[in-house]
Parts: C-alpha cells; structure tokens; sequence
C-alpha cells in the first residue's frame, strides 16, 4: 500500500474529573490531515485465489502456490502463503498446544508410526517417532538417525 505524506496528526486524550462525588471522564479526539491522496482500495486476497488454494491444499507446497500470483496479479506471496499456511492446518493441526497437537495427528498415524519412549532431560520437552515404512528400508544400512530441532 502506498504512503502518503500527508502531514496528519492524531491526538486522543482522556481526562478523569473527579468533583463533589461525581466521576466522569472526558475524551477528547484532535485529527488534522493536511493533503488529499487517493482512495485506499482493497488489498484482501480475491475469493478466486482462496478457492484455488483451498483446492490444491493437500498436494502442494506454499512455493508451488505460486502460480497463484500468475493467475491473480493483485495478491501478493504474503497472501496466498498466510492463506496456505491457515488453510492448511485442518490437514494436521489437532490441538492448540504444539506438543499434544503432533501427539494426537501421530496417534491417528498408529498403523505406520512408533512413538518412541525416550528419557527426557529436565526443561526439555520432546516427541520421539519412527515411520514403519522408512526404517524398514533402512534396516541394516545405517549406524544412527537424529534429529535435533530446538528454539530459544
């Protein structure tokens, strides 16, 4: 969106009169804008595009959502990514909680998933899992899988 220079200013006080046992407040509202500019319009994401990436949720990945932007020049990378990313969240979004919600997607996965019961040190809080299928073909062919993803 554009940004104009303008010169506006926007000033919002509140005074508190306390007198003879009456309380009251007073707001006051001071706005000075100086030049016109033309009028802002809508920057939401078309419903044509939000359809489209509700239509290829599950089979693509934000970067093939690109194609997007070709079809709908006004939608920005932002905006079609914000739309994949919440949209995609029905697929494997269980619980608000991170850590209960990939426990509860993975129990759903039981048939082609071990969690795995690993010792947790203190202040650290952790899921463990193997996939069936992957280390099925990788028995015999490797000495040690890890992964180590931490924040803060």
């Amino acid at each position: 969106m554009h940004r104009y220079e303008c010169k506006s200013k926007l000033n919002i006080s509140c005074r508190r009169i306390v007198s003879h046992g009456n309380d009251t407040r007073t707001v006051t509202i001071w706005l000075e804008h100086h030049k016109q500019h033309t009028p802002y319009y809508d920057v939401s994401l078309p419903p044509e595009a939000a359809a489209m990436i509700r239509e290829e949720l599950e089979w693509t990945s934000p970067r093939e959502m690109a194609k997007v932007l070709t079809i709908f020049p006004t939608a920005s990378r932002q905006q079609v990514h914000k739309a994949w990313t919440t949209m995609s969240e029905t697929l494997w979004k269980r619980d608000a909680e991170k850590l209960s919600s990939v426990k509860l997607l993975l129990s759903e996965c039981k048939d082609n998933v071990n969690l795995l019961d690993i010792p947790i040190s203190k202040g650290v809080k952790q899921v463990a899992w193997v996939m069936r299928k992957i280390i099925a073909c990788l028995r015999g062919n490797f000495v040690e899988i890890g992964l180590d993803s931490t924040c803060k």
